[in-house]
């Protein structure tokens, strides 16, 4: 009984942690130094978020999205209740999107990827168009790198103590792959690293989309 108590107890202040500090992050705002000489992508980039849980809710992709928009980038966030809502209509928003665009450009996390190789069904295409953002630490060089990966290259990326809980709870609970230094759950210095590092992957989508057009 006591076990029990202590587990209610435990699970009741981890859920009060998540709200409050889950609230104080989508509050916060944060600010880099306009890049100049940025060439424009011709089609939006599209961030998929994954799938919140009790641990991380709201904003998966933090600041990064709005870093991106305010270099002019044409930006569009896909959210997602849970993983049926996710696999249901996904490829049915991807599809009105290009309807609408002509075409996109497809971000996601590892969380994302994995969860489309398992129930691929006819997502075989869509995992294709997929960009996967993943880690890269300088001390540790990626030995093989997989088509559409872009790797962030960090230094000792620093997360609080409080987020690094979290996230572990979160991916435990939905057997996923969250990373925090992908969303940009890390120290200032990191951050602006990390940022930079998309606006990097913006413009060789922006490339990548002249070059076609040249064909």
């Amino acid at each position: 009984m006591l076990m029990v108590i202590s587990a209610f107890i435990i699970a009741s202040l981890l859920i009060a942690l998540s709200l409050i500090a889950n609230r104080a992050r989508l509050k916060k705002s944060f600010k880099i130094k306009l890049q100049t000489n940025c060439l424009m992508t011709k089609y939006p980039i599209v961030f998929i978020s994954s799938v919140p849980s009790v641990f991380y809710f709201g904003n998966y992709w933090n600041y990064i999205p709005e870093i991106l928009t305010e270099h002019g980038y044409d930006v569009i966030e896909l959210n997602f209740k849970n993983k049926k809502d996710l696999l249901t209509n996904l490829q049915s928003n991807i599809k009105a999107l290009k309807a609408h665009y002509t075409n996109v450009h497809i971000i996601g996390d590892f969380s994302i990827k994995k969860l489309l190789q398992k129930k691929l069904n006819n997502r075989q295409t869509l995992l294709d168009q997929l960009w996967t953002i993943e880690t890269q630490s300088t001390n540790r060089p990626q030995k093989t790198k997989s088509k559409n990966t872009f790797y962030l290259s960090t230094v000792n990326p620093q997360t609080h103590f409080i987020w690094r809980v979290l996230i572990f709870f979160h991916n435990h609970l939905l057997n996923s792959s969250l990373s925090p230094v992908v969303v940009g759950l890390t120290d200032v210095k990191s951050l602006n690293s990390i940022a930079f590092q998309y606006l990097k992957l913006a413009n060789l989508l922006a490339e990548s989309d002249y070059k076609c057009s040249n064909f």
